[in-house]
Parts: structure tokens; C-alpha cells; sequence
């Protein structure tokens, strides 16, 4: 039987533009990472996105939770 880690990842609305999906791309000024350089890191480590959950207070979409998988290595 195939065992999994997870792993999420939280990414505030307003890195993403408010619908603008090319603010996904913009650098932070403070890391010179995009929220999609994150992402892509995730990917290049073996993890596998499997779920986009809004999270959402007072009515709003603040931030959208990225959950990943990759399949844990069998010792045995």
C-alpha cells in the first residue's frame, strides 16, 4: 500500500492580483521569489498538487490553501 506525506502551502489573494492571474508571476520584493516560483518548487521536489481551498473570512477569499502529496519511500 502506497503511503503519503502532505504538505500545503497558503498564497494571499492579493499576491494573485485580485483575478489577475499574471500577478501569480510578479517577484516579492523582499525574497525576489513569484508565488509560482513556490509552487514550482513544490513540483520540482516530487509534490503532487492536489486541491485549490479558498479560505475565507467575513465573506471574503483572503488566501487559497494548496495542498500537494508525494509518496513517502518504503524502507522495507
Amino acid at each position: 500500500m502506497t503511503k503519503w506525506e502532505l504538505a500545503a502551502q497558503s498564497i494571499r489573494i492579493e499576491q494573485l492580483g485580485h483575478g489577475n492571474p499574471e500577478k501569480l508571476l510578479d517577484k516579492d520584493e523582499k525574497t525576489g521569489k513569484s508565488a509560482w516560483d513556490s509552487l514550482q518548487a513544490k513540483a520540482e521536489s516530487g509534490w503532487e498538487l492536489v486541491s485549490v481551498t479558498p479560505i475565507n473570512r467575513d465573506g471574503y477569499t483572503l488566501d487559497l490553501l494548496y495542498t500537494f502529496k508525494r509518496p513517502i519511500e518504503d524502507s522495507e
